[in-house]
């Protein structure tokens, strides 16, 4: 959804701006005078003692499908400006749960749902998966500049302008494995080449940003390391 303000609202989000106070629409949150409501999951109750520069008390809330976010009628005494503020509640955000009391938070890992790192393991010359990063372990960026098999292959990308970017691109064969925490059996593969290219790549390229110059991308069933390449140089944006 594109970002629409009041004076572009049609004649039923008109409605909307006179009985509920409706200022904003985009693709993240509904605005209102008195807060505004975010079509996501979430699970949370937080009380906000200020917030962005702001003095005024807050409270937002979720239970499944959508975040409230409300304004209180009570200001904070002594309030200072700044873009921290002291909160109270717990949230829950991805794999993660959050207890908040004022300027300090704890947080933990959520049983079944987050992934547990297991491994880093990189093809070497002789066709063999060899472990990386762990401690007594070879470094990952070591290993793929001495011991790594890889290719080198020529690389292309349009920019908007329609100026042809011509790269080399060194690519490796790597494996990180996780499983669920608590369930250790329940396992998550993920196979990609690594990229390094001999020059900036993209929108960004001689900008104060920079382009890029390195990334992976994730290799399909029994797909060679030039059939992934050529895949990402026709599907892939470097914005």
């Amino acid at each position: 959804m594109n970002e629409t303000y009041s004076h572009e609202f049609n004649w039923w989000q008109k409605i909307l701006q006179k009985t509920l106070g409706m200022r904003r629409i985009n693709r993240d949150s509904i605005d209102f005078s008195w807060g505004y409501f975010a079509p996501r999951w979430g699970l949370e109750f937080v009380v906000h003692r200020g917030f962005y520069f702001d003095d005024q008390y807050r409270v937002s809330f979720a239970l499944g499908r959508g975040v409230m976010h409300i304004k209180l009628p009570f200001r904070v005494k002594n309030y200072r400006p700044s873009s921290e503020w002291e909160q109270y509640g717990f949230e829950v955000f991805e794999d993660l749960f959050w207890i908040r009391k004022g300027s300090t938070k704890k947080t933990f890992y959520l049983p079944f749902k987050h992934w547990v790192f297991e491994g880093h393991w990189i093809l070497d010359k002789d066709n063999a998966w060899q472990e990386v990063g762990k401690k007594g372990l070879p470094d990952s960026w070591d290993f793929r500049e001495t011991d790594a098999y890889s290719e080198t292959h020529d690389y292309t990308y349009t920019l908007k302008s329609g100026e042809v970017q011509h790269r080399k691109a060194k690519c490796t064969v790597e494996n990180r494995r996780w499983h669920r925490k608590w369930l250790p059996w329940v396992k998550m593969e993920r196979r990609v080449i690594e990229i390094e290219f001999d020059g900036e790549v993209g929108e960004r390229t001689g900008s104060w940003k920079g382009g890029t110059i390195g990334c992976s991308y994730k290799m399909q069933e029994d797909e060679t390391i030039e059939q992934c390449l050529r895949r990402m140089e026709r599907e892939r944006e470097f914005n």
